[in-house]
């Protein structure tokens, strides 16, 4: 690849990135509408907005991966044509997207290889290119077995990996697309880590991020964009509030994101009704198994499961909703045994989930938003009684209303959900789960929502907890926790070590997610 001054002739640099007038159109959605963005050289430049703003679609033009409809892109003084991604590689750019785009089948040194800018001359030599990337990836601080496949791996360790071999050059730009979306707390702090030692060789980077703490956390200026217009210029992060912010990204101020002052309303005297009793439970790959694991939630209660990842969160929640049975112990619903009953008969007592993968487990990515929405309840859309005959427009119809409710952005109902963004994703799965649910069991709930997302979730949770439904969430975002439960129960090892009710101390509760022993 090649360096800064070589693209630009060794002329001095005025600017990383310098946007003029673009415009991206898909048919009748203008992703990005005349954005004039300049980026100075050097720094982290945190890039937020609304889920559908036009963040990616920014990011992609900006590496020549988006033709833009109109306008001229520069990188480091290059011009970059439109979708003209060997121009901006040769200009010193290297982007990480939010969805990883290692081969799931390779090995880990063998998708490296495979994407990488300079492979290996000569005959391929498993040992040595296993040698050469594993020695790559621990120069950067990634501890993984690069024999393994990619698909075996977390989500976490697979973006870290990604992370890890961009390699825009000394004086290059990095983009990345919300790259703490799908990472732990720990795994975020390594990352910002890395990024400031990448500064430290005249990189820049634009970062696509969602949390407000994050951004006061890892960058020097801030840019907002809402429904594809810049709203907020390149501004030094230190010169504004989380409100200012916040107002520019949702057009409004923020209203209090907190549901918690409202009052906790319980069915009859804090009765259970979510109670997991002994539960041993085989592992998914890479977690613990559940073992003797206890735990309960009552009508009304928000209860939060913390955690280090790993530790049989997603195990407890495949078990809870009947993904897969437990070896021994004993799974109440309302007051009903379901140890034994199918998602099926799960569902049909009031049960309702949302998985850790939205599109993997969440949502059939081919299929119409309408049948996503609807497909568990079908049945009730049937015609006549006796003939196996549903009604599609009523399904239609109600879908509808269940997306507009919860302010899914969409353009037609017949659309595949593989053409929404991940925050409306997000949004239909609820628009399915939380309007009859009688107990539901969350798994990260907010994650790779912005702002406004991540308020409207909480806020739909607080106001079905407040008519007496009970609700359990996993969640590796332990702010979040703190802020929305009634009460934290931190799972080591496959069973629940300790129940926190409020006040929260963040100290105890950390304590028992490591096992350490407090001060």
């Amino acid at each position: 690849m090649l360096g800064v001054e070589d693209a630009v002739g060794g002329l001095p640099r005025t600017a990383a990135v310098r946007c003029s007038g673009v415009t991206v159109d898909f048919g009748s959605v203008l992703a990005v509408d005349d954005v004039n963005l300049t980026l100075p050289v050097g720094g982290i430049h945190a890039l937020v907005g609304q889920n559908g703003a036009g963040k990616t679609t920014l990011a992609r033009a900006i590496a020549g991966l988006q033709q833009h409809t109109s306008g001229t892109v520069q990188v480091n003084g290059v011009e970059v044509p439109p979708g003209a991604n060997l121009v901006a590689r040769r200009s010193g750019v290297d982007m990480v997207h939010q969805h990883p785009s290692l081969i799931p089948e390779l090995t880990v040194a063998e998708a490296l290889e495979l994407g990488s800018p300079s492979p290996r001359r000569g005959p391929f030599l498993r040992g040595a290119i296993e040698r050469r990337w594993s020695e790559f990836l621990e120069s950067r601080g990634v501890d993984v077995d690069v024999r393994r496949r990619v698909k075996e791996l977390s989500v976490e360790l697979v973006q870290s990996v990604e992370i890890a071999r961009a390699n825009p050059g000394r004086g290059g730009l990095l983009l990345l697309d919300e790259p703490t979306a799908v990472l732990a707390p720990s795994r975020v702090e390594a990352l910002f880590e890395q990024l400031r030692a990448m500064v430290a060789t005249e990189v820049t980077i634009l970062i696509v991020l969602h949390k407000l703490s994050e951004v006061r956390n890892i960058a020097d200026t801030v840019t907002v964009l809402r429904e594809g217009r810049l709203v907020l210029s390149p501004t030094p992060a230190a010169a504004t509030t989380d409100a200012e912010v916040g107002a520019h990204i949702v057009g409004e101020d923020l209203a209090d994101p907190s549901p918690r002052s409202r009052l906790r309303v319980v069915g009859s005297d804090d009765e259970v009704a979510i109670a997991a009793s002994g539960i041993d439970a085989q592992a998914v790959a890479g977690e613990s198994p559940l073992n003797n694991l206890s735990l309960d939630v009552a009508r009304g209660e928000i209860v939060g499961v913390a955690g280090v990842e790993g530790n049989g969160q997603r195990t407890l929640v495949e078990t809870l909703v009947g993904l897969r049975l437990p070896m021994s112990g004993a799974i109440r619903f309302l007051g009903v045994d379901c140890t034994t009953k199918s998602v099926e008969g799960r569902r049909a007592i009031g049960v309702r989930s949302v998985p850790f993968d939205r599109n993997a487990e969440g949502t059939a990515a081919e299929l119409p938003l309408w049948q996503n929405v609807l497909g568990w309840e079908a049945q009730r859309f049937r015609r006549w009684d006796r003939l196996p005959f549903l009604s599609a427009a009523a399904m239609r119809r109600r879908a509808t209303e269940r997306l507009q409710r919860f302010h899914v952005a969409y353009a037609d109902i017949d659309q595949p959900v593989a053409s929404l963004s991940g925050g409306n994703t997000q949004r239909l799965i609820l628009a399915r789960e939380l309007p009859d649910a009688r107990a539901l069991v969350v798994a990260q709930p907010t994650r790779g929502l912005d702002i406004s997302g991540i308020t409207g979730v909480w806020q739909a949770l607080a106001e079905l907890a407040a008519s007496g439904v009970p609700i359990l969430v996993v969640s590796s975002d332990l702010d979040e926790l703190l802020e929305h439960s009634d009460r934290v129960d931190v799972i080591r090892g496959g069973t629940i070590v300790a129940s926190h009710p409020r006040p929260f101390y963040r100290s105890a509760i950390g304590y028992d997610m490591v096992g350490a022993v407090g001060p």
